[in-house]
């Protein structure tokens, strides 16, 4: 509703409707005006602090949302001061603003939730050749449900019980790798120099083709003394990111050229 220009300052859209007085305006102007100042600076303080990347930017660009909203409160309570015109051509590109700052403050977590979808995605099918693999051989460690009930499961949490079918099939096989495979399997990866993070992972794709060698020769299991579970994980993430480096030494062409050995050697 425009502002008034009369002696005793009044709000209305036309004289016939009642009049709004001044009090109200100036109640309901500062009260926006504090309260967008502070959730403004609230949202840049907590900003600031050690949370994750795309929060920070979210609540930067929310908190200078509200800051121009802050601005516009300023403008329309000076107009109501002054009554200048200078003023009323400014509302609407304040506020057009400060709607996109807050628009891309709120839309950017969720561009963050597409990313990390994204991300589990290509996990997910980054990890299938070895979880194909490895459960196929290993049958008991697979936990989830049928196929039309698992593609109804969340995609984090089909990547979660892959991952953890993963590890449980690595805990079965090493029981199938002989200490004379495990030496062949390090001179293997000493042999093609892969960097270390490589080595390792081709280290452990070397055993379990191994491993599935032996038991799809019906060679009995066997105690195994030798820590095979490999680097501690601090977190989901860093687990995922190990077996997706299992999982590309396990399709390399080094693999496929051990695998072939030990087919050639019975």
């Amino acid at each position: 509703m425009p502002f008034c220009t009369s002696a005793k300052v009044k709000i209305a859209p036309s004289a016939a409707i009642r009049s709004v007085p001044d009090a109200y305006w100036w109640v309901f102007l500062a009260f926006h005006l504090v309260a967008d100042t502070t959730c403004g600076l609230v949202c840049w303080s907590q900003g600031r602090r050690e949370t994750p990347r795309q929060l920070r930017y979210g609540l930067r660009l929310f908190g200078t949302g509200a800051l121009l909203a802050s601005l516009l409160w300023t403008l329309k309570l000076a107009y109501l001061c002054t009554r200048l015109p200078f003023f009323d051509p400014l509302f609407s590109p304040v506020t057009g603003i400060e709607a996109m700052f807050m628009a891309a403050g709120a839309a950017l977590p969720l561009l963050a939730q597409v990313r990390i979808r994204r991300q589990h995605r290509k996990a997910y099918q980054g990890l299938d050749v070895l979880w194909r693999d490895l459960t196929a051989a290993t049958p008991d460690v697979v936990l989830g449900p049928g196929r039309l009930r698992a593609m109804a499961t969340p995609l984090q949490l089909r990547l979660y019980r892959r991952v953890i079918e993963i590890r449980d099939a690595m805990i079965t096989l090493r029981n199938y790798v002989t200490p004379a495979a495990l030496d062949l399997a390090r001179r293997q990866a000493t042999d093609h120099a892969f960097p270390e993070a490589g080595a390792e992972a081709h280290v452990t794709a070397f055993w379990l083709t191994a491993a599935l060698h032996a038991l799809h020769r019906g060679h009995p299991p066997q105690p195994q003394s030798v820590n095979l579970a490999g680097p501690g994980a601090h977190d989901l993430a860093d687990e995922i990111n190990h077996l997706l480096r299992v999982a590309d030494a396990y399709q390399s062409p080094a693999n496929c050229a051990y695998r072939a050995s030990l087919l050639g050697t019975g």
